[in-house]
């Protein structure tokens, strides 16, 4: 990012709801499969700029290749690294491994315990 930076562009990094520790104004999480968050970063920004560039890793990847394919939206240049082909099937098939208790333990530990109070709601 700092490279890019470096060179004059302007980035914005897309975080899915709750993760990195972000507090929720909702009781909407990131559930996987839906773009909406990511379509509307991107249609507020290429309201401003005309040459968007995108590069997607791992999940953010999928969210990218998946809103690109969905809208049909047309990038400058798009990049996606190591993201997974079927989100699904790569879920199903991390369960019960390694690194299923990591992301779950991270996921704990950055979204629920964070948000517990906000979250409570869902079942309210």
């Amino acid at each position: 990012l700092n490279e890019f930076l470096g060179k004059g562009y302007i980035c914005a990094i897309f975080i899915c709801r709750g993760s990195c520790g972000l507090e929720l104004k909702t009781t909407k999480i990131m559930d996987g499969y839906s773009i909406e968050d990511v379509e509307l970063g991107i249609s507020l920004i290429s309201k401003r700029f005309s040459d968007v560039y995108g590069i997607g890793v791992s999940f953010g990847g999928n969210q990218l290749l998946k809103f690109t394919s969905n809208i049909g939206f047309d990038f400058k240049a798009m990049s996606i690294i190591s993201a997974p082909y079927n989100i699904k099937n790569s879920i199903e098939y991390m369960e019960g491994t390694v690194y299923d208790k990591f992301y779950m333990k991270r996921l704990k530990n950055e979204c629920f315990i964070p948000n517990k109070s906000i979250l409570e709601n869902l079942y309210n």
